[in-house]
């Protein structure tokens, strides 16, 4: 029993995480109540907030010497007096139906703020993005540009709030991002249960119309959802959500902001349309600025989500563009407040690049190192993928089917979110079939690299796009009341119980060694001769360890060897390396005949050792680590 309850607690720093991660949602919800209107989404509000927040740090951090500890006390400041002003205008600081969402998310938050990193890219590239934040207090550049991270040209605009987060605990905090990333499932959430709230009645243009012009959109703003809908809310984007992964979500990766960003930035675009289609070209022009604030915070997350923002901007033009109701003209004056924001900072990033990091980025590869005899076996491979992913992919070839159909005919709202969203999954898809020919080697090629992963930048769009025709359907052909009441109860009771019964499987940073490896290298540091060289042989392992402990080991080592089962490990190749006087220390995390063998010892699988050079060219045993049975 108490080993179970120790899933859902984690000490004092458990409490100062979630006090930290709770201090920069509240700040970016009060700017995102001052940087849109009155008449603003509500939901997006931490969104619009975030653009906010990285717009300043952008210019400020290329144009200036200013350090981001500064910037953020300025931006601190303005949260509180936009809170206030934002508790004054619209008489309530929150979004409607938050504090509910948070309620019924507790266990999901008691778990992630539990966590500790575990997961590869966050010690590869997103954490030592944060720690490179804390120690410098600025982008990288010319004079400091190794960060630790895989890609030190990629944006900052995810590794901002954790590094914001930290710097409030004055520490690294490892869980900031999980408890982020819940913070932006609450988000997501709000935005499905706006959706279905203000657009469910919109069946046809002249329903649209009479829809937009009462005051539901009002209703919706100013009165919380149902607990019932708050948690169906939660359940579209976690327990429904085809594209809910744990080990991406609940981690410090940036997958989850963008499929957040990318899924306000469609929505806000979609209600562009919508109230253009009904005349309110006022309306239209507010949720233009909010989807082009939207699109500020997807551009600065991950090099290529620029492609998504584009892809975003083009959708909701072809749809403007197909549907009678729309004047040209209108649709063209939306352009200026959807781009131009995500443009000036792109640019601004763009430089500093260009400037200060050129080459430390994922490029595209010289013409001739093309995969382009691959494409046949590169499309037959993501098409196998995919159709692994049912749900999912059919979602969203019919959402692809229902935009082909609206290409004839577009009247509806219904048929202006299916070209948006169907145009999104198949640009995107194509995008990413020309990535694994010009950028990627051809082995990551071959086995389509992490396409999964990125098909869930689509998530929340495919999400949107459900639920929007799940309460068209509703409206149409509601349940009797009865009914509904016992949805709703039944929605609340998996949001709050799902968690509590399905926490060991949560917690996969609990999964077997890798405790063991954090341990391990937890202790390390005293042990070892400051800036020496490593080797960390782990032929039995994926390489994890070896990450793991280089990113704790931080600055203390030199260069960290990592030998996996995916690396060459015969006795002559092991060999080779321990003759390098370089490496003076060796961590075995896991043991073969030829690791045996080329260390001239008896090394048993059930522990882990560390060997220390003894000068002579041979190796001394410092340390043993038993690993935990079972």
């Amino acid at each position: 029993m108490l080993d179970y309850l120790g899933l859902f607690v984690g000490g004092i720093e458990q409490v100062v995480t979630i006090a930290a991660v709770a201090i920069v949602i509240l700040a970016l919800t009060a700017l995102g109540g001052l940087t849109a209107s009155r008449h603003r989404l509500r939901s997006g509000d931490a969104v619009y907030g975030w653009a906010m927040a990285v717009a300043v740090c952008t210019a400020v951090g290329v144009l200036t010497p200013l350090p981001f500890t500064e910037v953020a006390i300025v931006l601190a400041g303005l949260a509180g007096a936009a809170a206030f002003q934002t508790r004054r205008r619209d008489g309530r600081f929150l979004p409607p139906g938050a504090l509910r969402m948070m309620f019924l998310a507790v266990p999901l938050i008691a778990l992630a703020s539990a966590m500790r990193a575990s997961q590869w890219d966050e010690f590869s590239h997103w954490l030592p993005s944060v720690r490179f934040l804390l120690e410098t207090d600025a982008f990288p550049d010319s004079r400091t540009p190794l960060t630790g991270a895989s890609f030190p040209a990629y944006p900052y605009g995810w590794s901002l709030l954790p590094y914001l987060a930290s710097r409030i605990a004055g520490r690294l905090l490892e869980a900031a991002g999980p408890l982020l990333n819940i913070g932006l499932l609450v988000t997501s959430a709000l935005l499905v249960v706006d959706v279905v709230r203000q657009n469910s009645g919109e069946r046809r243009q002249a329903s649209c119309r009479e829809a937009d012009r009462s005051h539901s959109d009002r209703r919706a703003a100013s009165s919380p959802p149902s607990w019932g809908l708050c948690a169906m809310g939660l359940a579209a984007v976690t327990l429904l959500n085809p594209t809910f992964v744990q080990k991406v979500i609940l981690t410090s990766y940036a997958d989850f902001a963008s499929a957040t960003a990318l899924g306000f930035a469609v929505v806000l675009g979609w209600m562009a349309l919508n109230s253009l289609s009904a005349g309110r070209a006022g309306l239209a022009r507010r949720r233009a600025w909010e989807m082009g604030l939207a699109l500020v915070v997807l551009v600065s997350l991950k090099q290529a989500t620029l492609i998504l923002a584009i892809l975003a901007v083009s959708s909701v033009v072809i749809a403007g563009l197909l549907d009678p109701a729309i004047t040209k003209r209108r649709l063209v004056g939306l352009l200026v407040p959807m781009v131009v924001p995500f443009a000036v900072v792109y640019a601004l990033w763009r430089y500093h690049v260009a400037m200060e990091l050129s080459g430390a980025e994922f490029v595209i590869r010289p013409f001739a190192e093309w995969s382009v005899v691959m494409i046949p076996d590169i499309l037959a491979t993501m098409a196998a993928v995919l159709a692994k992913k049912g749900a999912y992919l059919a979602l969203m070839l019919f959402a692809t089917g229902a935009a082909a159909k609206a290409v004839v005919r577009c009247r509806t709202a219904f048929d202006r979110l299916a070209l948006i969203v169907g145009g999104i999954f198949v640009g995107y898809n194509a995008f990413l079939l020309f990535a694994y020919v010009a950028a990627f080697g051809a082995d990551d090629a071959e086995r389509v690299a992490s396409l999964w992963r990125y098909n869930q930048h689509l998530g929340l769009v495919g999400v949107v796009f459900a639920w929007y025709g799940l309460a068209c359907l509703w409206r149409r052909w509601p349940l009797p009341a009865r009914y509904q009441g016992w949805l709703a109860r039944l929605a609340i009771v998996l949001v709050l119980a799902a968690p509590i019964a399905l926490a060991h499987k949560v917690r996969f940073d609990q999964e077997p060694d890798k405790p063991h490896y954090r341990a391990v290298a937890d202790v390390l540091g005293p042990l070892l001769p400051r800036g020496v060289s490593m080797i960390v042989l782990d032929p039995l392992g994926t390489g994890e360890s070896a990450k793991i402990t280089e990113f704790q080991l931080g600055k203390k080592v030199g260069q960290v060897l990592k030998v996996s089962a995916f690396d060459d490990t015969r006795v002559e190749i092991l060999r080779g390396f321990l003759a390098d006087r370089k490496f003076g220390a060796i961590l075995v995390h896991s043991v073969t005949p030829a690791v045996n063998e080329a260390l001239g010892s008896t090394f048993a699988e059930e522990a882990s050792y560390l060997l220390l050079s003894d000068g002579r060219g041979g190796w001394r045993l410092a340390a043993t680590w038993q690993k935990p049975a079972g």
